[in-house]
C-alpha cells in the first residue's frame, strides 16, 4: 500500500502526471509490476474537479493491471478522519464503527495510531507541520507531559500508543468488520520499530504459523495474528495513565472539536 498527491509536510501534487510518476516510482521502489493499494491523499485540499480527475487516473492504472484497489482518504468526512483510535482519541470505537457496521463495510483501516505525530516522545515539531497541526497549544502540551511520564517509568509514548491502537483494533474486530492499524513510515529504522512494536503486543496465530518459532529467521510479522492478552493487561497502566494525564482533553477531537459527547454516548449505547 502506498498513497500520492500528498508530497511534503506543504506541498501537494494532484495533477494526472504526476499521479502516473508517484506511482511508477512506487513500482520502482518495491521491485513490483503492480500495487495493491494506491492512495489519494488529503483530497479535501483540492476541488472537486481535481479530485475526479485524481480517481480517474488511478483507475486508469487500475484497469492495466498496475494497481488493484484504489483508495481516497480525507478529513473532511467526521468518521473517515485519521487519529480517531488513539490513547488521545478513542472515537472510532466509540461510534464510527458502529456507523461503519450498519453501512455494510467489511474492513476499517485505523490510521495514524500516533495522531498525527501527535503522540511522540517529543513535542510535535516546528515548521510548516505546526501551522497545519490541528491540535491546539493546550492538547500539544498534555501530550508532552505524558510522554515524559511514560519515559519515567521506562517506555516510550510512540511505543505505548502503537501497542494501544493496535489491541484496541484487534479487539474491536468482530461481528464480521475486520479493524485493522496503518502506521507512517519515512525510513527502514521506522519500519523495523513498529514491526517490533507489534509483535509486542501481538502473538503468533497457531493457524497462521503452526510450526514457526519466535524470533526465528521465519518470524514474520503477518504470523502474529492473536491479541496477546497478557501483554494488554501488563500495558494497561500506562494505558491509563497516559490517558488520564489528559484531563479535560481525553477523547478530544481536533478535527471536529464541536463533536457532541451526548452523541458519542449514544451511538456506543446502539
Amino acid at each position: 500500500m502506498t498513497k500520492a498527491g500528498r508530497i511534503c509536510e506543504d506541498y501537494s501534487d494532484y495533477s494526472p502526471e504526476w499521479i502516473r510518476k508517484s506511482v511508477a516510482r512506487s513500482l520502482k521502489r518495491f521491485a513490483t509490476s503492480y500495487l495493491d493499494v494506491v492512495s489519494c491523499q488529503d483530497v479535501e485540499f483540492v476541488n472537486f474537479e481535481e479530485t475526479l480527475q485524481v480517481v480517474e487516473t488511478l483507475y486508469e492504472l487500475s484497469h492495466s493491471g498496475v494497481i488493484r484497489c484504489v483508495e481516497i482518504s480525507g478529513a473532511d468526512i467526521d468518521i473517515l478522519e485519521a487519529g480517531q483510535l488513539t490513547l488521545q482519541n478513542t472515537w472510532l470505537e466509540k461510534g464510527g464503527l458502529n456507523a461503519f457496521g450498519l453501512a455494510g463495510v467489511k474492513a476499517v483501516c485505523n490510521s495514524s495510531p500516533l495522531a498525527i505525530r501527535l503522540l511522540r516522545n517529543v513535542r510535535v515539531p516546528v515548521g510548516a507541520l505546526v501551522k497545519w497541526h490541528p491540535a491546539p497549544p493546550e492538547l500539544r502540551a498534555v501530550c508532552q507531559e505524558a510522554a515524559e511520564s511514560v519515559q519515567d517509568q521506562g517506555d516510550s509514548l510512540v511505543s505505548v500508543a502503537l501497542r494501544f491502537s493496535i489491541s484496541r483494533a484487534q479487539k474491536a474486530s468482530q461481528n464480521g468488520l475486520n479493524d485493522t492499524t496503518i502506521t507512517g513510515i519515512i525510513s527502514e529504522s521506522d519500519l523495523e520499530e513498529n514491526v517490533q512494536t507489534a509483535k509486542q503486543i501481538l502473538q503468533k496465530s497457531t493457524i497462521l504459523a503452526p510450526n514457526a518459532g519466535i524470533n526465528s529467521p521465519d518470524d514474520l510479522l503477518f504470523e502474529y495474528g492473536d491479541l496477546d492478552e497478557e501483554a494488554v493487561s501488563r500495558d494497561s497502566p500506562l494505558y491509563e495513565g497516559a490517558r488520564t494525564i489528559r484531563g479535560r482533553w481525553l477523547d478530544y477531537d481536533f478535527f471536529w472539536p464541536q463533536r457532541p459527547k451526548a452523541q458519542v454516548q449514544a451511538q456506543r449505547e446502539d
